[in-house]
């Protein structure tokens, strides 16, 4: 990973703590501005496929798929 990108992903912890929980989903459940961080991640970053382990309720899964919905999200939970 280069320089820029370390101090890039920096930026998007420190927008995500920043913002509002993004209202880009119809979810009931309360959500946090730490989810926003997938969803700034998976927009920047635009992989083909998300992997996430330890699922949960699935709002973290639900923004990293919201972020980029050209996307594949695999969650995983036990």
């Amino acid at each position: 990973m280069k320089n820029h990108d370390v101090a890039h992903l920096i930026h998007l912890v420190q927008k995500a703590n920043e913002l509002p929980p993004l209202a880009t989903l119809n979810i009931e459940q309360e959500r946090a501005p730490y989810h926003n961080f997938p969803y700034l991640l998976a927009e920047h970053i635009q992989p083909t496929l998300s992997v996430e382990i330890g699922v949960m309720h699935g709002l973290g899964t639900a923004n990293l798929a919201a972020g980029w919905p050209n996307g594949k999200v695999i969650g995983v939970d036990i």
